[in-house]
Order: structure tokens, then sequence, then C-alpha cells
């Protein structure tokens, strides 16, 4: 039977192998220790130097959307490309490459309480999760494809460094956003255009997926096999240490960009396929949103879920313990009220962004909210 380490370490063993390629990832995958370990100093100095293109790439192209006079659809367009690069960059914001989340991450991987028969995982969330690594991975191929083919048949598709360059030549005019032109410039700043666009998919995705999700998956699973026996406080208390040790790595910048940023990125690109469906043309550009909305959607969905799950499960069965508490006599030494002062003090376990945590209504309001922009989108453009 399959267990989560078995199904993680291939997909993380794959992925980091990947990312060396193109050194944006301050981890690399040690071979002898059987874990992640940091990467040498040249290849953390090439990662830093990366960041700081990407910003100046994302300022450059906030600077385009706002100065240039293109036509709405483009500018709409442009706005959903700029917005998944920006998460991108706050997704990989990691100068100092914190060890936090590879730590939790090579927990995981060494698969101790899986062992140890501790913890048991449904077979049909390991497919599932085994899926969306896949589909993630292939992510990482599609999206700089896409980007790299949009750049060369259109040449000034802002915010592409296309209309930025042709912009200092005075070339990309009103009408000219879409006008194909092949040259040695064109396919110079179409494999930049790809590299960019390579490193932040790769290590955005990283970050969204191994050092994010993971993280709240694991705390799921986790509090879906908490001890409800004698073995309880110690269980609770366990899980309670996991909690915090998620909550240092993804409280102040995964989970907010998760929140606040990629719904933003769903309301624009969703408003962008129905215009584009609309017009019924330009198919590439229709592919490339709908992998960009879908995978916005599934990892939002998924990610924010996870995080209620893991409030409503701890919820009840803290409710459970408190409800039952006639069969538990404590630690020894302990009476009754001793146990029930201490289960009336623990509170359900919390994932926060910022000062605010999530909880179990936090995805339908985060889905309602993109669902009512992207109608009003809709409704005021016509």
């Amino acid at each position: 039977m399959s267990t989560l380490h078995q199904v993680l370490l291939p997909l993380v063993q794959n992925y980091l192998s990947n990312a060396q390629k193109y050194c944006c990832l301050p981890f690399n995958w040690d071979s002898e220790q059987g874990k992640i370990v940091r990467s040498g100093r040249e290849t953390r100095s090439l990662v830093i130097f990366g960041i700081i293109v990407h910003f100046i790439y994302v300022t450059m192209q906030i600077v385009v959307l706002w100065r240039k006079p293109f036509p709405l659809i483009e500018k709409l367009e442009g706005v959903v490309i700029m917005f998944v690069y920006l998460a991108m960059l706050v997704f990989r914001m990691d100068f100092k490459a914190d060890y936090g989340p590879m730590i939790l991450l090579n927990m995981i991987l060494a698969g101790e309480s899986e062992k140890s028969g501790l913890i048991k995982i449904n077979k049909t969330f390991l497919k599932c999760l085994k899926i969306f690594g896949q589909l993630s991975h292939l992510v990482t191929y599609l999206f700089p494809i896409f980007i790299t083919i949009i750049g060369l048949i259109f040449p000034c598709k802002p915010p592409l460094l296309g209309s930025m360059v042709n912009k200092l030549d005075d070339n990309c005019d009103l009408y000219y956003y879409n006008s194909f032109c092949l040259s040695m410039k064109t396919v110079m700043i179409a494999i930049l255009e790809f590299l960019i666009a390579k490193q932040g998919t790769i290590c955005g995705l990283h970050y969204a997926i191994y050092c994010l999700l993971i993280a709240i998956v694991y705390l799921t699973v986790k509090s879906n096999n908490l001890n409800g026996g004698k073995g309880a406080v110690l269980s609770f208390r366990e899980v309670q240490v996991l909690e915090k040790v998620v909550n240092d790595n993804i409280r102040d910048r995964l989970l907010p960009v998760t929140i606040c940023v990629i719904p933003v990125v769903q309301i624009f690109a969703g408003f962008v396929i129905v215009k584009l469906e609309g017009e019924g043309k330009e198919w590439l550009k229709v592919g490339m949103f709908a992998l960009v909305y879908s995978e916005v959607l599934v990892f939002n969905l998924v990610s924010v879920s996870s995080a209620a799950v893991v409030h409503n499960v701890t919820g009840r069965w803290l409710e459970g313990r408190r409800s039952r508490l006639a069969r538990f006599w404590g630690i020894r030494g302990c009476g009754k009220k001793t146990m029930r002062r201490y289960w009336k003090s623990c509170l359900a376990l919390r994932l926060y962004f910022w000062s605010n945590y999530v909880d179990r209504l936090t995805p339908l309001i985060v889905q309602q909210f993109c669902v009512v922009q992207t109608m009003s989108l809709i409704l005021l453009s016509r």
C-alpha cells in the first residue's frame, strides 16, 4: 500500500532536479543523506540574482500597463499575466533560504509516522495528490512555453518584454500590439522571456505546493488521525506543535499570497476567458488563460479548504473530548477536574495569514468573492 512519503518522494526528487538545471531554488536533493539540503553559495547567489531580475521585470510590467494605451481586452490580459508573475515573485521572496519549510518536508518524506502506523491515509486521496503533483510539474513546462510562443506571435503583447523594448523604439503603437514579425531581436526576447517564466514558475510552485500545500495537507492528515484513547493529551500536543511549525512557515508570506493575490488572478483570468470565448478567436490565448485559471482555482480550493478542515476537525474532536470527560481520569495523579480544565483551555487549531486565521467559512467567502467580482467585470464591460 502506498504511503504519503512514497507518493511525495519521487515528485520532490524530480522537481528539485528540474529546478537545479535553472538555478532557481536555494535547495537541492542530497542522494547520500536522502533529504533536502541547502545549495552551495554560488547557487544561492544566482537564486538571489534571479529574484532581483524577477522584481525588476514585474515593476516594468506595471509601468507598461499603466503608461501604454493598449485596448481594454489587451490590458486585461496583461493584468492577468502581471498578477501571475507577481504571485510567483512573492512566493519566491526567500533571500535568506529559510530552511524551516524544508525541515518539515524532510520529516514528511522520512515517513516515520506512517512506518510506525500512527497515521492512515485514504488511497483515493493519495492518488489525487499524486496527480495534482504531476500536473503542477507539467505546468512548469506548459506556462513558459505558452508565454514564449505568445511572445513570438505577438511581439508587442503587454506586459511581456516585447512591449517594453518596442516602446523604446516607438514601433509599438495602438494597432501594432498583435502584429507578427519574426526577427533576431524577437527571438532573443522570447528566449529571455522563457527563462524568466521558467524560473518563476518552478520557484513559485515549489513554495506554493511543497512548502504551503503539503504542510497544510500533512497537518490535516495528522488532525484526522488524532488518538481518542489514553494518549489523547500527548496526541493533541504533538499536533499543536506541528501547527506552530506550519504557522511559522506560512503565516507571513505563503498563506497571505494564497488568500489575497491568487483570487485576483482567478477573477481576471475568468473574465478574460469569457471575453475571448465571446470573440471566438485566439485559441492560443484561451488555452493559456484556461491553464492559469484551472491551476489557481484548484490550488486555492485545495489549500484554503484543507486549512479550514484543520480548524473544523480539531474543533469537533475537542468537543468530543469535553463531552466524554467521564471516561478520562487524566494523567497519573490528576483527577477529573484537572482534565476538565485542561480540555476547556484547548482551542481548535488555526492556520493564520497575518493576524487572521482560516475558519470553516473562509473557502466559501473566497470563492463567492471571486464569482461576484468576475460577474461584475462582465456586466461592466457591456
